[in-house]
């Protein structure tokens, strides 16, 4: 009888440690698991920022350009403004 409490002992005992490194094994696999999917995720994160800072900058360049061709389109139009007062004053004085 003492064998045999002495053997479920040891059994029990055995499938004890079998079971805490499982479980250690698990705990260790699913932080792994979360370390890689959080490497990705900041990884994607950081993508995706980068890609916002390219498009905030396309952004910026475009409005600059759509402000100086606004600037030359004014110009133009004055110039254009004047070359036509001017024309107008010079066919009025070869009225004369």
């Amino acid at each position: 009888m003492l064998q045999k409490v002495e053997s479920l002992h040891k059994e029990l005992s055995d499938n004890q440690r079998r079971w805490n490194e499982e479980k250690r094994q698990l705990i260790s696999e699913q932080a792994a698991a979360s370390q890689r999917l959080s490497a990705a995720h900041r990884q994607e994160l950081n993508e995706l920022r980068s890609t916002n800072t390219e498009l905030e900058d396309q952004k910026t360049n475009l409005k600059d350009s759509n402000r100086n061709f606004d600037k030359e389109k004014n110009l133009m139009e004055q110039r254009l403004a004047d070359a036509e007062r001017r024309r107008e004053l010079e066919h009025l004085d070869a009225e004369k």
